[in-house]
């Protein structure tokens, strides 16, 4: 077949994207064949380099780019939290003229319940987001036969988004988990993955929380058997993005980075390097190092801090659990941290880790639950 003449073309060939005769769907769909590209838009957000990075050395990717769909719902979702929070200034203004006698404490108290917003208390020396009145969920325990730890961290990351969400938005949010609830076990039953059990990452369950939802069941937590089943879920409810803390996750963000991710988006999943002495935490604050093991030449084996070896030589242990960051106490200098390993482990389930250590921060990421808005 013979090439059409210029005269005849409705499009031009070295401008596909150009103003032409061609549907711009058309013409897009003939760039992406004539070069394979994918028609998910990049997320600019991440280097080429950095990319490359998480691919090769950890085998892990960045996020999809936001669409437009998921512009608009954040974009309509911040509209409507700056509607309701300028109704809870006008609400505290009137408590204020209802309690002249309150005191410094009640006040702060009341001014702290309605700023749920924003960044105000990223600048705080602690914050908890059980104090504000943020449902987290409760202590689990993952067993021994599964290591879903990710899949934890990443459920209650989801559900605390959810209320966070209903929370600030109010009445605005159709958001009730009155008889249905995001499940940990379907998640792991609905996954198209055999490796669940393994060891997952829990970027791929947010990627199926983006695209398909989180499983919703009638059933109650106590339901987790810890192996993969069969996913009976009938309902499922999406995210609308999630994102690494900073565009560098190899590398540890600055503890303000995460304390503004933290306070802005929800709790956030972090990974970390878990070791014996993590396994048998109880109280206080974790402040374990990395050591290297060093044979010297007479066979004899003794364990250095990494950060006294050659640079060359401290190469840090891959992360290797996944847990969820919901607090800080600066005078502590530490993050605080919930895990899957039920009560019986550290305070209750709970940890205080100091900052930077077991590699916490790095590989950090957040997820934004579909606020539910009403039409």
């Amino acid at each position: 077949m013979s090439r059409p003449l210029a005269e005849e073309r409705t499009y031009k060939i070295k401008d596909p994207f150009g103003p032409k005769a061609m549907p711009t769907a058309h013409r897009r769909s003939f760039w992406d064949k004539l070069f394979g590209r994918n028609k998910q838009p990049k997320n600019t957000r991440y280097s080429e380099e950095t990319v490359f990075i998480l691919e090769d050395k950890f085998g892990l990717k960045v996020p999809e780019a936001e669409t437009k769909f998921s512009a608009a719902i954040v974009k309509d979702r911040d509209v409507l939290i700056a509607e309701n929070q300028n109704q809870n200034l006008q609400d505290f203004d009137a408590w204020l003229g209802n309690n002249p006698k309150a005191s410094a404490k009640d006040v702060r108290k009341e001014f702290d319940r309605i700023l749920l917003t924003g960044l105000y208390f990223a600048g705080r020396s602690s914050f908890d987001w059980r104090e504000r009145g943020l449902d987290v969920g409760a202590i689990m325990n993952q067993g021994l036969d599964c290591n879903s730890c990710w899949a934890f961290a990443a459920i209650d990351a989801f559900r605390s988004s959810l209320l966070l969400q209903k929370m600030r938005l109010g009445t605005k949010s159709d958001t009730t988990f009155e008889k249905i609830q995001p499940s940990v076990q379907e998640l792991l039953n609905c996954m198209d993955k055999e490796t669940v059990c393994s060891g997952e990452w829990f970027g791929n369950a947010f990627d199926f929380m983006v695209k398909t939802g989180v499983p919703l069941t009638p059933t109650s937590p106590k339901d987790y058997t810890g192996k993969k089943g069969a996913c009976t879920a009938q309902q499922f409810l999406k995210a609308i993005r999630w994102e690494y803390v900073n565009d560098r996750p190899h590398e540890m963000p600055k503890t303000e980075e995460l304390k503004k991710a933290l306070v802005k988006h929800g709790p956030i999943v972090a990974h970390i390097f878990d070791d014996d002495c993590f396994s048998f935490y109880e109280s206080g604050i974790y402040n374990e190092k990395f050591y290297k093991a060093i044979t010297n030449p007479e066979g004899i084996k003794s364990f250095v801090p990494l950060e006294t070896l050659a640079p060359e030589l401290q190469q840090e242990p891959k992360p290797n659990h996944s847990v969820l960051i919901i607090g800080w106490d600066d005078s502590k200098q530490a993050w605080l941290i919930k895990n899957s390993w039920g009560t019986g482990w550290g305070e209750n389930g709970f940890m205080w880790i100091k900052y930077g250590v077991g590699g916490i921060g790095k590989f950090a990421g957040w997820i934004d639950a579909d606020p539910g808005l009403k039409k």
